[in-house]
């Protein structure tokens, strides 16, 4: 019988959908973060229920011929022991595996989607402020309990990780328990965007932080953004300290609130390919945010509708319109699912968060009878879901899983669908 604070040797027999190595002990599955597969290893069981647990790396005896680097401590860089061809390969085979397994058919599911750059990806970095009175910066270890204190975040823009050695190295002293987290945003010209959120709009040290952040010229705006929700890190609360909230990317634009892709490289690769599947020229972009994937398949052919339910979205879209003069661009505030019945529609792009696809949406889409569906997910569970039920009016043509996140085991994946005759 396993016992848990035992130490055990396993050895690891493949991987899970984290990328957790899994092996079994008698009729338990164990799953163990930081091994691959192949390689054995001394254990400890840190958890256990019916017929699985969960063990700790005690130590490794035989290492993978995919293991490139020793196991990170940090808990966004969860895959980075193993090979990056292995990491494509493992997004791949999850991707397949899993979505033939819900919907309990063959999927045809292409290779791997990447740019081939494994790091310095990021245009976007959230860094957690630690506890004490000197201001340093960090981020949690895989244990998501303790934080680290980080001065060069491998996954992180060259810039902004001189700007986050600068911070840490300043000793500025400040409030405890005001200030939560330091976003710095970046565009493809390395122009940076600082976002400190905070409990309040001024506190200790704020004049050091505005002193030292202006030796950066590159540094295009401060806004500091008021904690109000514990579950997010963001409100709609922003103020702008100095410079502006805007930071232009290629025909785009966002500010301290905006969602847009992490990974600029990856972002275009996928976005061409949204391009080459479009059909028809009544395009509606749903879920659009500032409406980056519409207007980077924008061309004057065709009639693009941006549907956003968040009015700063909106407001941005409405500016990238003006900016760029797009004629045959409507911008629409509203929830997709209560306004896509009134148009006609030959294709539709969705990009929904994390929980998916609304099911009003998904059947307001099949009885408008809208000929191909493009579906961009950043979560392999509630994609599957909606397969499920957008399969019984539409065929899947392709699955494109996108490497989005080298290093993680986070998931991007295209999916391409067309109306069943």
């Amino acid at each position: 019988m396993i016992e848990k604070n035992k130490e055990y040797q396993v050895k690891i027999i493949d991987l899970d959908y984290k990328g957790d190595g899994i092996a079994k002990i008698g009729d338990s599955f164990i799953y163990i973060s930081g091994l691959l597969k192949d390689e054995e290893a001394i254990i400890k069981i840190t958890k256990l229920g019916r017929g699985f647990g969960v063990g700790e790396i005690i130590k490794i005896l035989k290492e993978s011929k995919d293991r490139t680097k020793e196991t990170s401590k940090l808990g966004s860089l969860n895959l980075y022991h193993l090979s990056f061809k292995e990491q494509l390969n493992w997004q791949y085979k999850i991707t397949k595996e899993t979505l033939e397994k819900v919907l309990n058919k063959k999927v045809n599911v292409l290779e791997t989607i990447t740019d081939n750059i494994e790091f310095n990806y990021r245009n976007k970095v959230v860094f957690h402020v630690l506890k004490g009175k000197k201001l340093k910066l960090g981020l949690f270890s895989n244990n998501n309990q303790t934080l680290e204190v980080i001065n060069n975040f491998i996954l992180a823009n060259e810039e902004v990780n001189k700007l986050i050695y600068a911070i840490n190295n300043e000793n500025i002293i400040i409030d405890e328990n005001v200030l939560n987290n330091f976003i710095f945003r970046n565009n493809s010209n390395n122009e940076i965007l600082v976002t400190i959120t905070s409990n309040k709009k001024s506190f200790k040290g704020l004049d050091n932080i505005i002193e030292l952040l202006q030796q950066f010229n590159n540094i295009i705006g401060l806004t500091i953004n008021i904690k109000v929700y514990k579950e997010k890190i963001l409100s709609d609360k922003s103020y702008l300290v100095y410079g502006k909230n805007l930071l232009k990317e290629g025909n785009l634009l966002l500010n301290d609130q905006s969602f847009m892709q992490v990974n600029y490289g990856v972002m275009y690769l996928t976005y061409n390919i949204i391009k080459e599947h479009i059909l028809g020229n009544s395009i509606v972009d749903a879920y659009a945010g500032v409406g980056s994937i519409g207007y980077s398949i924008y061309n004057e052919n065709i009639n693009l509708t941006i549907i956003e339910n968040n009015l700063a979205n909106i407001k941005l879209a409405e500016k990238i319109k003006d900016d760029n003069k797009y004629n045959n661009v409507e911008i629409i505030h509203a929830n997709a699912e209560d306004v896509i019945k009134d148009y006609k529609v030959d294709s539709i792009i969705i990009d929904p968060p994390r929980k998916g696809v609304m099911k009003s949406l998904i059947d307001e889409i099949i009885n408008n009878k809208i000929n191909r569906v493009i579906y961009l997910s950043c979560d392999l569970q509630t994609l599957a879901r909606d397969l499920k039920i957008f399969r019984e009016a539409y065929v899947i043509d392709y699955v494109y899983p996108i490497k989005m996140f080298p290093q993680t085991n986070s998931f991007e994946t295209l999916v391409i669908m067309t109306l069943k005759e």
